[in-house]
């Protein structure tokens, strides 16, 4: 099943309140977000998206394909799980799964986490770990770029698990200094498909982007791979005359 059609589903199936509605609320998230997972990394799913949610009305307005891509996981929350003024189970799940997407997360585990932690208490955490109250888009993306997924491993845990040890702390830092060491010169390649380097090229001189990477494995060398996975121009701030 293609993940428009997986989100139609999840959309039409909607858990209903009784004895299993929270085992289904949790399956349901937990498929929508496989969804977006896959239409987050390709532009024609994303198209495709935007041209469903527009003939189903989802929303007021219909999806923009650059302007709203960086709210792609809400919007797919929205189009499974609607909007209400008393309670926005979407924008609660949308804020909760990105913790779980900056911390790498597979979609297969999405269920067992969201069983887990439960939508209210990952919403909390959300808001406690990026509080983007108040702040602007830059904002939010810089303290997303900022967020380190490994101390959020186990968000309601505990337990000292010995990975804060310095012996382990500075493995980790010599490790990243020599993958990004070649020749005594400090590198960083991250790949980009046709579409991402052809926004590069055209971006204008002082032109900021905002590129979100993933990482994808190491290579035989011991060389660490990285992919983007969208590029989107920042808008310049006016400055008060």
């Amino acid at each position: 099943m293609s993940p428009i059609a997986v989100l139609i589903t999840c959309r039409t199936q909607t858990a209903k309140r009784d004895k299993k509605y929270r085992a289904k609320l949790y399956e349901t998230a937990a498929a929508a977000y496989a969804a977006y997972y896959e239409i987050e990394r390709s532009n024609d799913l994303w198209k495709e998206f935007a041209s469903v949610a527009k003939a189903c009305e989802a929303f007021k307005r219909p999806v923009r394909h650059g302007k709203d891509r960086d709210k792609a996981l809400l919007l797919v929350m929205r189009f499974v799980f609607g909007w209400s003024h008393d309670y926005d189970r979407a924008y609660k799940l949308a804020r909760g799964l990105e913790l779980y997407q900056l911390e790498k997360l597979a979609p297969e585990q999405i269920h067992s986490r969201l069983q887990r932690d439960g939508i209210e208490n990952l919403y909390k955490t959300a808001c406690k770990r990026l509080p983007y109250w108040g702040k602007s888009a830059d904002e939010k993306a810089y303290m997303r770029m900022r967020y380190e997924p490994a101390t959020a491993t186990d968000m309601f845990g505990d337990l000292d698990d010995g990975s804060n040890d310095d012996a382990a702390t500075s493995e980790a830092i010599d490790s990243t200094e020599s993958e990004l060491k070649r020749g005594g010169r400090n590198v960083f390649c991250v790949e980009v498909d046709d579409e991402q380097l052809a926004t590069i090229l055209a971006a204008p001189e002082h032109q900021s982007l905002s590129v979100w990477f993933e990482s994808a494995g190491t290579l035989a060398d011991g060389w660490r791979r990285f992919r983007a996975v969208k590029i989107n121009k920042v808008e310049k701030r006016r400055s008060d005359d």
